[in-house]
């Protein structure tokens, strides 16, 4: 009752309804100044995530041909590399791989924060969930390997070592990404696999079951995969 009683006092008191008012302003400062701060903050937070997002998915739609457990662990490298990682800072990352409309790869990198606030917890606003999402396309390549086969790179010994090199060569693109498709030439020129996908296996054994012979008809190598990247099985926003 007492309580009731100081209490109206104060409102009928001139000066301790300044007081009030004075108090429920302040609070009311508090909260907008925080919201500026704390705002500010998860813009900061926001930039380091979409710095280390765009890296992560850079690095890895970069390194896509080589799986995708080999590129989600680059894609995370990459993100640690800019601060960004549950074991740094608690964030939060998810990697996404699917394919669009037109047949590109894509690799999608999100991250998420959750940023404890200072001065708007006056508010009643405890954290921030700060989000950040990149995305970069992996283009298919349609391409075509012209190999010289003729007699004078076994008669210097480097026909072996062509062999060799152009398989590793091929190992570079992917079955399901990419379009391979190979020439050979000597005194004659061949088509030895038409432009497609599912192309390692079969490349590397018409390469290994190739031999060094005969005359160097380059131009009819070349014409036969001329024709071949100019046919209809070539895609049309491929990487030719």
């Amino acid at each position: 009752m007492k309580s009731m009683i100081h209490i109206s006092r104060i409102v009928h008191n001139p000066r301790g309804s300044v007081l009030m008012l004075v108090a429920a302003g302040m609070v009311f400062m508090l909260g907008m100044t925080g919201l500026a701060v704390d705002s500010g903050r998860g813009y900061l937070t926001r930039l380091r995530l979409v710095r280390a997002v765009d890296a992560a998915a850079l690095t890895g739609a970069r390194t896509l041909r080589a799986g995708e457990t080999a590129a989600r662990e680059q894609a995370t490298a990459a993100a640690y590399a800019n601060g960004v990682g549950p074991a740094i800072n608690g964030v939060a990352l998810d990697m996404q791989i699917s394919t669009d409309e037109a047949g590109e790869s894509m690799f999608q990198v999100s991250a998420m924060q959750v940023m404890p606030t200072i001065l708007m917890r006056l508010l009643g606003i405890d954290h921030i969930n700060v989000r950040a999402v990149s995305e970069a396309a992996v283009p298919p390549v349609d391409l075509i390997l012209v190999i010289d086969q003729s007699g004078s790179l076994g008669t210097v010994g480097a026909w072996n070592d062509l062999q060799t090199a152009a398989k590793e060569f091929v190992r570079h693109f992917d079955d399901d990404i990419d379009q391979l498709g190979l020439v050979s030439f000597q005194t004659r020129a061949a088509n030895r696999f038409q432009l497609s996908h599912g192309f390692r296996t079969s490349i590397e054994s018409e390469i290994d079951g190739m031999s060094s012979a005969g005359w160097t008809n380059y131009g009819e190598g070349l014409r036969l995969g001329y024709e071949q990247i100019k046919s209809d099985d070539v895609r049309e926003r491929s990487v030719k």
